[in-house]
């Protein structure tokens, strides 16, 4: 049960934190798609994860 609500709280943690960032970059057209991958890309590698979608946003 404990891994339950681990897996959740990190899920809507990073779905939080997509949302922030995208709020937050909005004003220099950078817009990662809150999607399936995106968010197991926040929810397992964290603030990381977030700073390689920027990255890899800015590559593309």
């Amino acid at each position: 049960m404990k891994k339950l609500l681990f897996v959740v709280k990190r899920i809507c943690l990073g779905i939080f934190a997509l949302y922030s960032v995208n709020v937050l970059f909005s004003a220099i057209n950078v817009v990662i798609p809150i999607n399936i991958y995106s968010i197991s890309i926040s929810c397992f590698l964290g603030i990381f994860g977030i700073v390689a979608l920027i990255l890899l946003k800015f590559l593309i």
